[in-house]
């Protein structure tokens, strides 16, 4: 329930009979929908059910689209469902869930009704054993559907004593979340009154009662109510008839926005545009215009969060902000009122351009990881960007130039089915230039290569072609050339391949497109090892790394390393493959790129197969299955001559039983359900013989201690992350390092890598 209801982060209050009822319903219904006015706490019902029930569920948070036509896609891709092709994501759900028992939460359904109610309807027709709990404000009228409608929490009545207040819900409520901001709050003799009317006009909604007790660290109750009176003069003067649930919600927000100030409201208004989390910086970027300067914006963002209206999110020195759907959605409205949706979302779409155009130009580096972390974070934000540009003639190209910068990010960081259904929408409209529409089809063929779509990837690398002939540009053309080399590797045409890669190498590398030469000759390194030129591919591998080395690239890396495994496999040195794969998992462990996960882990399945480990084979074959449901591709996406490896040395996994215990007799060992933990499964099986491996390489002028820092350096580790990780200080790391450039004459730490690469070459020094 991350993200969505978290007990560990807050007290559930007053809805204990409301957790029986909805339990029992799931118990004897397929669908059940917790119905009711906004605010009410439908999602923390249905989590705490979830919770108490000990049920495993999928949650799909559907707050962050706004289109009907996206809830099948949003439901999929958490899901992780397979796709290996470009069938609608209704039907790629239907395959994925049939046979199979699975609860499906989906939460905010009220927006994308329409869209819900299509696919709900569908998926039960379809999936017997699926269950569905759903929240919305409204009945989502699916044949089958039972409605919980969720009541507001009890108030108390005119008279009674403070024991008959604390026994009603919303007092309860409103105490426990006072508590957490001011300790020593009580309901006394002297304040009963003024909590018992607060009570009553906060008409027992949970969000009002979270957003009002913020208020009594500056306020008494009795102020409190007294400011309340205008806002609510409707919710108590309007008789036994219980008023729409959207007007008591706007009442209450419309009370919190009327004490922002001037800066506060345009922020709170601006910020709408943000489906999902953000970062200060991009408030600052889109927010920060007009009469509100971008110096401003942080004094301005924190005012909202003191007024509750923005949340903070922390995670370790890391700091982002949300808001609430109802506070987004009214600032919504707020935007639209203005007059300044359009300003602002083109603001969203070039600070989000001018970003991604930065990291992906510092893409060969030591901050490759965290590029893919943002981008994973943000990546709702960048299709609502995509979303609001297509629609406008004069933003396509910009919207273009964004989805091919974002290359890696739908390659490495597993977002094949959004990227592929992005780049497939843009090439439906007219109006981009030659050049950019070719460089729009050479990533689209890379995804659809991926996903095992050569066919489609094929007629997109000839229009490429053409286009790229008729501009001049050689950049495209090259990358016609890397993606019509990756086609052929995968078609078994080994020859084609590797002239493909001799052509377009040496135009990336003059061109300064590192990270496009960096995979092309991984890809060629692959290739050749298939043609039986092992000796060639592995130099081809540590040139590779080479020109990575200086700048700390490892993304590439991590790749290079898989096809130095695989060389030293066909060599029958199975020792130095183990080690490549280890250290190619070492890489995944910060990128997990489950591409590159699965395919080390199937390496390793070989490596132990050869050596007779027939348990640890097993092993590492079921976990690289595990990612490979969870990236909707497989082996087969990457031809003939691996896949035949594969089916030689990859043990059945299902002859060993549901277990885990191989034939050796083996002990049952868990399946990893995530990529990391994938990668831990990896290196556990690998680790079993660490102990007899040789020694890391060292560097003979600097002590063990310096050494151990020196590889963590060669890894672009700040000061900090070595302290941490040696159990030192900072400044102690800080000594090793000024030692360790002395003795190297060497004037600064950026240096290492190459310094390095020149002496040494091959793996770098491994960080432990």
């Amino acid at each position: 329930m991350a993200g969505l209801y978290d007990p560990s982060l807050t007290t559930f209050v007053g809805r204990d009979e409301d957790v029986e009822a909805v339990a029992a319903l799931l118990e004897g219904h397929r669908f059940v929908t917790i119905t009711g006015p906004g605010g009410l706490g439908k999602t923390t019902l249905a989590g705490e059910v979830l919770r108490r029930g000990d049920l495993a569920a999928t949650v799909i948070d559907l707050g962050s689209i706004n289109d009907d036509s996206e809830v099948a896609a949003l439901v999929a891709r958490t899901l992780r469902v397979a796709e290996q092709s470009n069938r609608p994501a209704e039907e790629q759900l239907v395959r994925h869930i049939d046979g199979h028992e699975l609860l499906l939460y989906l939460d905010n359904c009220e927006h994308v009704r329409d869209g819900v109610r299509t696919l709900v309807a569908a998926l039960l027709r379809a999936c017997p054993r699926l269950v569905v709990l759903a929240t919305s404000t409204v009945r989502l009228d699916v044949p089958g559907e039972y409605l919980y409608e969720l009541a507001p929490l009890t108030v108390p009545d005119d008279a009674g004593d403070i024991a008959a207040l604390m026994g009603t819900a919303s007092v309860r409520l409103l105490v426990d979340r006072t508590r957490q901001l001011v300790p020593h709050f009580e309901v006394t003799e002297s304040n009963k009154e003024a909590v018992r009317r607060l009570s009553q006009r906060l008409d027992g909604i949970p969000l009002a009662i979270e957003l009002a007790a913020p208020r009594l660290r500056v306020l008494s109750v009795a102020d409190l109510v007294d400011r309340l009176d205008d806002r609510f003069a409707v919710l108590t003067g309007g008789g036994p008839h219980v008023p729409e649930r959207h007007r008591t919600l706007r009442a209450l927000v419309d009370w919190s926005y009327e004490r922002c100030t001037d800066e506060e409201r345009m922020l709170w208004a601006r910020l709408a545009v943000f489906p999902g989390s953000f970062r200060l910086q991009a408030a600052e970027a889109v927010a920060g215009f007009g009469e509100l300067a971008p110096g401003r914006v942080l004094d301005v963002l924190t005012g909202l969060v003191e007024r509750s209206v923005v949340l903070v999110q922390r995670n370790g020195d890391r700091i982002r902000f949300r808001q609430l759907s109802t506070m987004r959605d009214y600032g919504a409205g707020l935007l639209r009122d203005r007059g300044e949706a359009d300003e602002a979302r083109g603001h969203l779409l070039d600070f989000v351009l001018t970003r991604t155009r930065e990291d992906a130009g510092n893409w060969c580096g030591p901050h490759q990881a965290e590029f893919l972390e943002v981008w994973r974070m943000e990546h709702a934000t960048m299709l609502a960007a995509f979303d609001w540009a297509i629609a406008r003639p004069d933003r396509v190209a910009a919207a273009a130039e964004l989805l091919v910068l974002l290359r890696h990010h739908w390659i490495a960081g597993g977002h094949l089915s959004d990227g592929r259904r992005w780049l497939d929408r843009i090439l439906g409209i007219d109006g981009l230039s030659p050049n950019r529409r070719g460089h729009v089809l050479a990533v689209a063929a890379w995804v659809c290569l991926i996903q095992g779509d050569r066919g489609i990837a094929a007629g997109y690398l000839r229009e490429a072609q053409d286009l790229a002939g008729a501009a001049g540009d050689a950049v495209l053309q090259a990358y016609v050339d890397s993606y019509s080399g990756l086609l052929a590797l995968f078609e078994g045409r080994l020859k084609d391949a590797v002239d493909r890669y001799r052509v377009c190498i040496p135009v990336f590398l003059e061109a300064g497109e590192q990270a496009a030469a960096q995979t092309a000759m991984f890809q060629l390194a692959m290739a050749q090892t298939y043609l039986g030129r092992t000796e060639e591919a592995l130099e081809t591998c540590r040139e590779e790394m080479a020109i990575g080395l200086p700048r700390g690239e490892l993304w590439d890396r991590a790749y290079a390393e898989w096809v130095t495994s695989i060389c030293h496999w066909h060599a029958g040195r199975l020792d130095l493959g183990e080690q490549a794969a280890r250290q190619a998992l070492v890489i995944q462990e910060s990128f997990e790129d489950g591409i590159c996960i699965a395919l080390v882990l199937l390496v390793v399945c070989w490596i132990r197969q050869r050596q007779g480990r027939h348990a640890e084979a097993v092993r590492a074959a079921r976990a690289a299955e595990v990612v490979w449901e969870l990236l909707g591709t497989g082996v087969e996406a990457f031809g003939p001559d691996f896949a035949r490896e594969c089916e030689r040395w990859v043990p059945s996994t299902a002859e060993d039983g549901a277990d885990g215990a191989g034939a050796d007799g083996a002990e049952a060992e868990q399946l990893p359900a995530t990529k990391a933990g994938a990668v831990q499964c990896g290196l556990e099986i690998l680790g079993a013989d660490r102990a007899a491996e040789p020694a890391a390489r060292t560097v003979p002028e600097l002590t063990q201690r310096e050494n151990e820092v020196f590889a963590h350096l060669m890894q672009g580790h700040s000061n900090r992350a070595i302290a941490d990780t040696l159990v030192v200080s900072p400044r102690t790391v800080e000594g090793h390092v000024q030692r360790i450039l002395t003795k190297l004459d060497l004037s600064s730490r950026a240096e290492v890598p190459a310094w390095y690469a020149r002496h040494h070459g091959g793996a770098t020094p491994r960080a432990t």
